[in-house]
């Protein structure tokens, strides 16, 4: 069991119906209803009364917790305040969050609470807490992301639900070729917006594997890794390759467009998260496993994600 001093959000919508009692208990369950945040934990009163929810900042966590089995209640702490982060204001109510379950998924929701409160500090009672960076600034100029920044940031966005960003790609890419350094490609996707996508050595095309933004707002995956003189695509949302991209896979691999295929690949359940599956197949295949073989746990794919960047180091997916 452990606890952790937070706050019920949006007491300005159900003040009408709860005046809070400092030590009262409620329980938390996941808001399946809420269309705004998939990751909703509502703060239940009187078995079926919504009166509040988690923030949305460790929702996620709080999700992951309550699905594996455990409880988490909430003990009433002070009076209600006005929410000091919120740029949207609103009112909020301090309080402990208390977890109970098993031993395993205590410690892991208590390693991801601590992660996202490093970087936010979304309590009213609380003192900011200043950001925390590894390493150095990614420089969105260089071919091979060697250099990383792990900002608790990219991290914390990771585990809200959030899609990612040239960041997170950045990072991953620059994670892989830190532990696999004869790996080709990995270049910056910052560079393929401003048409800067440097052509890989024909001597190294057969070893080849990049991140790619396709369509302006979707992320693929492009591997020449034991496939001759063929680029296989990994898209976890469409099954042929826009003209665009097609053009900068042809120019990064210095081939034909009938040399492109498109690989038997999992398709992804929601909007955001083509990002997770394109780092998903790329870390397969430096493991040696074939992503188009794999049916991949989505449930699993942020923790995963989360985990390696936290680390700085990937690890082989077993689902």
């Amino acid at each position: 069991m452990f606890e952790i001093n937070y706050a019920v959000r949006g007491h300005h919508i159900y003040q009408r119906i709860w005046t809070p009692v400092i030590g009262e208990e409620l329980i938390c369950k996941r808001d399946l209803t809420n269309h705004h945040n998939r990751f909703a934990v509502a703060v239940i009163k009187d078995i079926d009364t919504v009166v509040g929810h988690a923030p949305r900042k460790v929702s996620s966590v709080f999700t992951l917790f309550l699905r594996h089995g455990g409880t988490i209640k909430c003990r009433v702490t002070g009076h209600r305040c006005y929410s000091k982060d919120l740029p949207q204001g609103g009112l909020d109510v301090p309080c402990v969050y208390v977890f109970d379950g098993k031993e395993k998924d205590l410690l892991k929701a208590e390693e991801l609470i601590k992660q996202a409160m490093i970087s936010i500090s979304d309590s009213p009672i609380a003192e900011p807490l200043s950001r925390r960076r590894i390493g150095m600034k990614p420089d969105v100029h260089s071919e091979s992301p060697s250099e990383k920044a792990v900002d608790c940031d990219l991290i914390t966005s990771v585990l809200r639900g959030e899609k990612l960003s040239d960041k997170h790609m950045y990072l991953a890419q620059g994670i892989l070729k830190n532990q696999f350094p004869d790996l080709k490609g990995l270049q910056s996707t910052l560079l393929q917006g401003r048409r800067q996508v440097v052509s890989i050595d024909p001597t190294d095309c057969c070893n080849c594997l990049q991140v790619i933004n396709s369509r302006e707002n979707h992320w693929i995956l492009a591997s020449s890794v034991g496939c001759g003189n063929k680029v296989n695509i990994y898209d976890s949302v469409f099954s042929q390759l826009d003209e665009e991209t097609k053009q900068v896979v042809c120019k990064l691999f210095q081939i034909d467009p009938i040399n492109i295929e498109m690989k038997t690949f999992q398709k992804q359940v929601g909007g955001t998260e083509c990002g997770l599956f394109s780092i998903t197949a790329l870390t397969a295949i430096v493991f040696s496993q074939d992503p188009s073989k794999i049916a991949f746990s989505q449930e699993k794919m942020r923790d995963y994600l989360a985990t390696c960047l936290r680390n700085e180091h990937c690890f082989p997916i077993y689902n």
